[in-house]
């Protein structure tokens, strides 16, 4: 495979050199919960580090481009009230045919399911 942008998706390449780089620090979360509830992912993050609970489903807003922000303090940099990722970042991908999603799901199946085993987490990719 010479496509570097889908070889930085072998995720479970890359899960040995995290683990021993992280040991039990290590915290993989989901983009799509992180994505669709984020305070989900947040209240894991504060939790895994043992940091007290701050953040709730109510410090988020849906911004302008449809993706979560987070509540702040109407300032002159945030007027609105919103502090939201850069606009490189929660962007809509390009439309792929179905044969090279067909072709992408047999690439990644048995390396996404190599990943799950190594997680001990089905975080059902191949669905």
């Amino acid at each position: 495979m010479r496509d570097q942008k889908v070889k930085t998706s072998w995720y479970h390449k890359f899960i040995g050199g995290w683990r021993r780089a992280f040991g039990s620090n290590l915290l993989v979360l989901d983009s799509e919960v992180l994505k669709k509830s984020p305070w989900i992912s947040v209240e894991k993050v504060e939790k895994h580090l043992d940091l007290p609970r701050q953040v709730s489903k109510n410090s988020f807003v849906v911004g302008p481009r449809g993706f979560y922000c987070i509540k702040v303090d109407a300032t002159k940099e945030f007027p609105t009230g919103m502090r939201c990722l850069n606009k490189s970042k929660g962007r809509y991908h390009v439309e792929i045919s179905e044969k090279t999603q067909t072709r992408l799901r047999e690439l990644f199946k048995p390396l996404n399911e190599q990943f799950y085993r190594d997680m001990g987490i089905n975080y059902g990719w191949n669905n």
